[in-house]
């Protein structure tokens, strides 16, 4: 990423806030260590919101040049632990 460049959407419109409101923070972020993935936290802006807690990990390019992919879409509940650290696994998940 360099200077002088403009912001880049990368929740491609989902309706979701990242970070969430109204507490969410940079604890709903990271950037992977290759600096080439971004995981993030969110619960989708839908009918069931004011009463879901289910939070989801999604994983997306830096560059925008995907849409999020749900991680973690199996689990019903709150999935809000993102992690970039180098491991076997890419990406490890807690629930």
């Amino acid at each position: 990423m360099g200077g002088g460049t403009e912001p880049i959407d990368l929740t491609n419109g989902m309706a979701a806030d990242v970070p969430s409101k109204p507490d969410g923070g940079t604890e709903e972020y990271d950037v992977s260590p290759d600096g080439r993935t971004v995981i993030f936290t969110a619960r989708t802006a839908d009918r069931e919101e004011p009463w879901s807690t289910n939070f989801d990990l999604f994983s997306v390019p830096i560059d925008g040049s995907a849409a999020p992919r749900n991680l973690t879409a199996a689990n019903q509940a709150w999935d809000a632990s993102r992690s970039s650290r180098p491991t076997a696994r890419p990406w490890p998940t807690s629930r």
